[in-house]
């Protein structure tokens, strides 16, 4: 018992000892020089270690000192290796704590859009050979590993004989999935709104086309359609679908398209991640008679159009969530037979066929070349794409790394330390790697850990779908849907500085036929606490203008004339500007704005556009997470000296946020009652009152397509 008690007291008197020489940090020394033994000859000189040396061999301790000692050692050691054990088994208990179960939910959902040199449906071009702009919305739920529900809802601008300027898509079905092949079933609806009739014969539509072709206000449609995709390997795959619809484009015709489609995903040589593939589809249209809205002389029940063969061939680049497509079309369809299922508002010449007796022939089914740029997002590839990004995001790899690092340190520490220490150095050498080691464990930031470079690129993209696309105060799609998507491209200098470029399109109907606006901007975004400032350069570019000219009819002889152009073909032009916000708190802020150019609409004439704004954010709702702003905006445009008078605009709407998504409800106004003023200076415009300008109200549903919304 007494051996017991001697020994547990001189474990507290070690550890006592050792704690007060760590706080009061005292000259290094040896653990050799803080044994029990060596306290009880305190008050003697101390010797050297050569003296040591030469005592022990003379004065040996007794067998029950080094009894005790082994004791100690003993005791010290279980008690390290007991501290050990708690250490290790309070990792282990807080390891799963720390990890929570991912909550699996079978919904998921996809969206993206495109850019498109030319919107080619089937062979045929959809948007005059002109610029086009895509998005799609599909929400989609998993009933489980092998079979997949889907709805959704895209948007393409287009351009028609009829002048609708937008097609809206609405789709769904199942994609079920047996092994390697995998099947798609459901059914597609083509709307085509606010299109107008052109017939001299039919009561209400507008005169007949130019060239003599007459088409429908009305061409939506519906088709159902089964796919397969069978995957031979990881490269390759082959598949087919057949699609059926009762009346094409509303012409009361039949038609089954036939399709097959093979793809091969070529090998991963190229930089940076960036995949490729070639890929080729085949397919026919047969297409039944149409009713007797497009009857012809031979025809008068209708046209029987020609069925016809498609084919196409591209190399597509992928990059992450982007896929650049460059992909040549053609048809087996002559002019005369084309212009006579298109409608073609642009055909010309003379391509005379039996179902196109004396008429113009198109080049809407001809060979072609396009160039696709898209983007398509789900969850999965948003979390590929951050997991991918930084190591940081991970925290079981970090923690291995440190791991990693901290031995690799203690390993450099043992190597070099022994050629570096000196007889008299023993002590420091030895308590040098426990130092370090203390300082890696320690609140201390470890030397070999880099601090973290930030990434200046950004990138923000975003796709909105709009009931009409109102700017200005003015309705750029003549009361039309529209689809508007953007990417934008940054590079922040600073946390206060900031560059962009911005690639904006959006479907519109303008007088000259042009079916698409393309909006390149340019410029700057510095912050001055609270102020945010924005300069920069917009470019408006709308292809595929022509010159509308408008035909009188003399009664006298009951003969067509054609008089000037109405409109001009180009209506590009650039602003520059230069905006202000200003944010008081959380809550409210205000700001404003101007932009001048020195041929709006490429009219000759300067204008400035004035505009204030101020928004107000409303208390969040709980627990659905659900946000909400009202804000409003006043403008004025100088115009005067131009075809166009100037005015003054306001709109005002209540917005509701939730995640990525945008709910935008706004009214908008002007004091300007007439749109319909000439483009071109002393020309009139006969007809009713423009009311592109008028009070409306419109609704934009947005879906934030950029990843650090997701964060």
């Amino acid at each position: 018992m007494k051996e017991i008690a001697r020994v547990a007291a001189l474990v507290l008197a070690c550890t006592t000892v050792s704690a007060l020489a760590e706080n009061s940090k005292p000259d290094m020394k040896t653990q050799e020089t803080e044994k029990p033994e060596e306290k009880k000859s305190e008050g003697k000189t101390e010797k050297k270690p050569e003296d040591r040396k030469s005592e022990g061999k003379k004065d040996k301790k007794p067998e029950g000192k080094k009894s005790e000692d082994k004791k100690e050692k003993k005791s010290e050691g279980k008690k390290s290796e007991d501290k050990k054990d708690k250490k290790s088994e309070d990792k282990k208990d807080k390891k799963p704590k720390e990890k929570k179960p991912e909550i699996w939910t079978p919904w998921d959902i996809a969206f993206g859009a495109a850019f498109m040199s030319d919107y080619n449906f089937r062979g045929i071009t959809q948007s005059n050979h002109r610029q086009s702009v895509a998005a799609y919305f599909e929400p989609r739920y998993n009933f489980n590993a092998n079979l997949q529900g889907y709805v959704g809802l895209s948007g393409e601008s287009i351009s028609f004989p009829n002048r609708a300027p937008s097609e809206i898509d609405f789709y769904g079905g199942i994609r079920p999935t047996f092994g390697n092949l995998a099947l798609d079933l459901g059914a597609w609806y083509y709307w085509y709104p606010r299109g107008e009739c052109f017939h001299d014969f039919i009561v209400g539509c507008l005169p007949t086309l130019r060239n003599g072709n007459v088409i429908k206000a009305d061409l939506n449609f519906w088709e159902i359609y089964g796919k397969a995709t069978y995957l031979l390997n990881d490269q390759f795959s082959l598949g087919g679908g057949v699609y059926w619809s009762p009346s094409v484009l509303n012409s009361g015709a039949e038609g089954t398209f036939v399709a097959g489609t093979a793809k091969y995903i070529l090998p991963p040589v190229l930089p940076n991640g960036i995949g490729w593939f070639i890929s080729a589809d085949v397919g026919h249209w047969f297409l039944g008679t149409s009713d007797s809205f497009y009857a012809v002389p031979g025809f008068p029940g209708g046209i029987p159009y020609k069925s016809y063969n498609t084919w196409d061939a591209g190399l597509a680049f992928t990059w992450k969530q982007f896929t650049l497509d460059l992909r040549y079309y053609d048809t087996n369809l002559n002019k005369g037979d084309c212009n006579a299922f298109t409608s073609d508002h642009t055909a010309g010449g003379v391509f005379s066929t039996p179902i196109n007796p004396g008429g113009p022939g198109s080049s809407w089914c001809g060979a072609t070349f396009l160039a696709k740029l898209s983007i398509d997002l789900n969850k999965d590839n948003l979390k590929k794409s951050e997991g991918k990004t930084s190591e940081e995001k991970k925290p079981e790899q970090k923690k291995s790394k440190e791991k990693k690092d901290k031995s690799e340190a203690k390993w450099l520490l043992a190597e070099r330390k022994p050629q570096e220490k000196k007889p008299h150095e023993k002590g420091a050498a030895e308590k040098k790697p426990k130092e370090s080691e203390e300082k890696m464990s320690g609140g201390k930031k470890p030397q070999e850990k880099k601090p973290e470079i930030k990434n200046p690129w950004d990138i923000a993209s975003e796709i909105s779908f709009w009931s009409e696309f109102n700017i200005r105060g003015i309705s750029a799609s003549g009361h039309r849907p529209s689809v508007v998507p953007y990417l934008e491209p940054r590079y922040n200098f600073s946390d206060s500085l900031q560059a962009y470029m911005r690639l904006w399109g959006n479907s519109l109907r303008f007088p000259n036929r042009a079916a698409v606006a393309i909006n390149l901007f340019a410029g700057t975004r510095p912050t001055f606490g609270k102020l945010a400032l924005d300069y920069g350069y917009w470019q408006r570019w709308f292809p595929g203008g022509q010159c509308v000219i408008r035909r009188t009819t003399e009664a006298a002889t009951d003969v067509a004339t054609d008089g000037p152009c109405i409109t001009k073909p180009d209506l590009s032009y650039w602003e520059i500007f230069a905006k202000a916000t200003y944010n008081v708190n959380k809550q409210f802020s205000y700001g404003g704005g101007a932009y001048w150019s020195p041929s709006v609409l490429n009219s000759g004439d300067p204008a400035t556009y004035v505009v204030g704004t101020a928004k107000y954010i409303l208390p969040t709702f709980r627990p659905s997470d659900i946000g909400w702003f009202i804000s409003g905006d006043v403008g004025h445009w100088f115009r005067e000296g131009t075809p166009y008078p100037s005015y003054t605009n306001w709109n005002m709407g209540l917005a509701f946020t939730w995640k990525q998504f945008t709910l935008d409800l706004r009214y908008s106004d002007t004091n300007n009652k007439d749109c319909n003023v000439a483009r071109t200076p002393n020309i009139v415009i006969p007809g009713p009152l423009g009311h592109e300008c008028r009070a409306t109200f419109f609704s934009k549903l947005t879906v934030d397509l950029s990843g650090e919304s997701y964060k």
